[in-house]
C-alpha cells in the first residue's frame, strides 16, 4: 500500500469538505445554530464534529496522543470553525507528506478503547475518510432542508473535476 494513494483519497476528503463549506455557506448565519432535531444538533456542531475527529484521529496517528478539541465555545462563528477546518487540512496533508509505506501497516491504539484490540494505520486513515463522508450526507440533507444549496461529493465526480481543471477546462 502506497501513501500516494492515501494522500490522493485525503485530496478528495478535503475537496469534499470545501463542497459542503459551499453550501453551508450559501445559508444565512443564522442558521448555521439553529437546532435540526434528531441526532444532527446544528450545522456548527455537526462541523467541528467532523473536524474534531479528523483532528483527533490525524493527529493521534501522527504523534501516538490523543488530543481532543474540546472547547466548541471559541468555534461560534462559520469564520471561526472554518479556520480551524483549515488548519487541521494543513496539519493533515504536512502528515500524509511523510507517511511510509511501513507507516501504513503499524497497528495504533487509542489509550482510552476499553477492549484490548488495535487497527491499522491505514485503517483509522480509512475510518476517518468515512466519518466525514458520513457526516457530510447529513450536513447536505440539512442544508437541503433548510433550502440551500447542495452539490455532488462523489470520488467520480472529484476526479471528473480534477480532470477537467488539469485539461484547462
Amino acid at each position: 500500500m502506497e501513501p500516494s494513494v492515501w494522500q490522493e483519497l485525503y485530496d478528495y476528503n478535503f475537496w469534499a469538505n470545501r463542497r459542503v463549506w459551499e453550501s453551508v455557506m450559501a445559508l444565512d448565519e443564522a442558521y448555521f445554530d439553529q437546532e435540526l432535531g434528531g441526532d444532527r444538533r446544528s450545522l456548527r456542531l455537526q462541523c467541528i464534529h467532523i473536524l474534531a475527529v479528523e483532528y483527533w484521529w490525524l493527529h493521534f496517528l501522527d504523534t501516538g496522543v490523543v488530543e481532543f478539541i474540546e472547547d466548541d465555545e471559541q468555534l461560534r462563528s462559520r469564520a471561526d470553525v472554518r479556520r480551524m477546518w483549515d488548519e487541521v487540512e494543513v496539519m493533515a496533508r504536512d502528515y500524509l507528506a511523510r507517511l511510509t509505506p511501513s507507516d501504513l501497516t503499524r497497528t495504533v491504539r487509542p489509550d482510552f478503547w476499553r477492549d484490548p484490540w488495535s487497527v491499522h494505520l491505514w485503517q483509522g486513515l480509512m475510518q476517518v475518510l468515512n466519518h466525514s463522508t458520513d457526516h457530510r450526507a447529513q450536513l447536505l440533507d440539512a442544508v437541503r432542508e433548510l433550502g440551500g444549496p447542495t452539490s455532488e461529493q462523489d470520488y467520480l465526480t472529484y476526479l471528473h473535476d480534477r480532470a477537467m481543471a488539469a485539461s484547462g477546462r
